[in-house]
């Protein structure tokens, strides 16, 4: 078989809104299970977004996660590296590819956090007030050198990504595709381990022979990015997505009103996954750090050697 690509699917234009009334967003991010792009959106509901640009971000010098491409050429989201901000947006100017993705300014309930060093990025953030704020589970910074691919994953809350600088292709598959987009094995505790709960198995860049034959047959659906377009992904549905150019975007995960969505796939397993087989993996592992730490105290030298 051929090299395959995940754009050489076949698919449909994702649907695009212009100048939606403030209702229309709230009925159509509540009943809606497709993708929707609002071309300019963003000037109108997310102005806040031109300032969260290099140049504020060059004046930051808390440390943040990083991503590099992994050897398939997709940001993972299982390894980083800290990096104080600044030298985040020098290394970005010199070209090097870097990336920033799904790095936490808000927690729940739209509450700024610190865990990935932006809660300074929140004063700088006016959530519209359409937005329920008791809906939200995150707000996250995604910044880029451009050139940065995501891993085919899910999501298992409502997405809403404002882009603010740059351009994205976007692919989305329907959540009921997802026995062709092999997700990994809620007991797969290797997968669980690395980090791989919202994975696919697919490299989205280089079909692996195996996936091409089912794979192929999917019916997807694709959308462009420019700078000031927001972009609606429902939880559940599969995407990938490559950025351009340098790029600076923020999303919000809200929360499902439809807790029943958690008996249909992926969103089934995923519940199984960080209810249940998540919690035996992550007390071996804690289990397992705890006693090489405790064997490098008393050998210190033996296992230096």
């Amino acid at each position: 078989m051929v090299a395959m690509h995940i754009y050489d699917l076949d698919s449909d234009a994702i649907e695009r809104i212009s100048n939606p009334s403030i209702n229309d967003l709230k009925t159509l991010f509540v009943n809606t299970r497709k993708p929707l792009i609002f071309p300019g959106l963003a000037n109108r509901e997310f102005s806040f977004i031109r300032s969260l640009n290099l140049d504020l971000f060059s004046k930051m010098t808390k440390r943040v996660p990083v991503m590099t491409p992994s050897k398939s050429g997709v940001n993972l989201f299982i390894k980083y590296d800290d990096m104080p901000m600044n030298e985040f947006v020098e290394s970005v100017k010199s070209g090097k590819k870097l990336y920033i993705g799904a790095q936490k300014i808000h927690g729940e309930r739209g509450i700024p956090t610190d865990i990935n060093g932006l809660s300074g990025l929140a004063d700088n953030i006016d959530i519209p007030r359409w937005i329920n704020p008791e809906c939200i589970a995150s707000s996250n910074l995604w910044a880029g050198s451009g050139d940065n691919s995501t891993v085919l994953h899910f999501d298992p809350w409502d997405s809403l990504l404002v882009l603010g600088q740059g351009k994205k292709e976007v692919v989305v598959i329907p959540d009921v595709e997802t026995p062709r987009c092999h997700p990994y094995s809620a007991y797969n505790f290797f997968a669980l381990n690395e980090g791989r709960v919202l994975h696919s198995q697919v490299n989205p860049l280089n079909i692996q022979k195996k996936f091409q034959a089912e794979f192929s047959k999917i019916k997807a659906m694709r959308g462009s990015l420019e700078s000031g377009d927001v972009i609606f992904i429902p939880a559940g549905f599969w995407h990938f997505v490559e950025s351009q150019e340098v790029n600076v975007g923020i999303n919000f995960f809200i929360h499902l009103a439809d807790k029943s969505l958690f008996q249909q796939e992926p969103l089934r397993t995923f519940w199984i996954k960080d209810n249940i087989t998540l919690k035996p993996v992550n007390w071996f592992w804690r289990i397992k750090s705890r006693f090489f730490r405790t064997i490098r105290k008393v050998f210190p030298k033996r296992i230096a050697s």
